[in-house]
């Protein structure tokens, strides 16, 4: 299972305050992508950040050749 940051996510080694990541993303199995928004606590409610790191992960995965499927979920 690969996982990937978000464009703009803050890396766990920083000495500032560690924010969540918005979306995680995980190739379950070859060919497909898992992006799962995580703000389970707002109830996924997509706001402007949550939609930026949204579409750069779809971006992303658009890019990606090995990328067949991309599955939208929600945590909680």
């Amino acid at each position: 299972m690969t996982k990937q940051k978000p464009p703009g996510s803050i890396d766990n080694d920083s000495a500032k305050a560690v924010e969540p990541q918005l979306v995680l993303v995980d190739d379950p199995v070859t060919g497909v992508r898992r992006l799962v928004l995580n703000r389970p606590e707002l109830l996924n409610a997509i706001d402007i950040h949550l939609a930026d790191a949204l579409l750069s992960c779809l971006d992303a995965g658009r890019r990606d050749s090995g990328v067949r499927c991309l599955v939208l979920t929600g945590a909680g």
